[in-house]
């Protein structure tokens, strides 16, 4: 449904977009936390993780449940706002391939032997990893 054709408040909660349009206003207008606002913006990784770079800028636990069921946005929030490795999401990270080689390199900065079966699913991601870490097959 377009935004413009929402008539109840229920309808525009419900909306796909509404966490990224509450992020937005957080972010661009308020310049600040917006708590009133972030039950709506925890409903979505991506929204999530933009809102504690930029807005909150530190750890913001009642969102990683959220965070912690995407790759992409887990291994980000690891490397960026936790800076460490995050153990409670690596089942999900792990899932992708390159997701999974990211945070080898850049959070654990060694080999990730559980998840190296994963990354092997991908020649090209596996090709990086081979690479930077020297591992020679037989």
């Amino acid at each position: 449904a377009n935004v413009s054709s929402l008539e109840t408040a229920e309808e525009v909660y419900a909306h796909p977009s509404v966490a990224y349009w509450a992020c937005w206003y957080a972010v661009y207008v308020l310049k600040s936390r917006w708590i009133e606002g972030e039950d709506v913006i925890k409903t979505s990784p991506k929204c999530s993780y933009w809102y504690i770079k930029v807005v909150l800028k530190s750890r913001w636990a009642e969102a990683e449940a959220t965070i912690k069921k995407d790759p992409e946005w887990a291994y980000w929030y690891a490397r960026e706002s936790l800076q460490s490795r995050w153990i409670e999401a690596e089942g999900v990270i792990k899932e992708s391939p390159e997701w999974a080689y990211k945070y080898a390199i850049y959070v654990l900065k060694s080999r990730w032997l559980e998840a190296e079966d994963v990354i092997k699913t991908s020649p090209e991601w596996y090709g990086f990893y081979k690479s930077f870490f020297g591992i020679e097959e037989v």
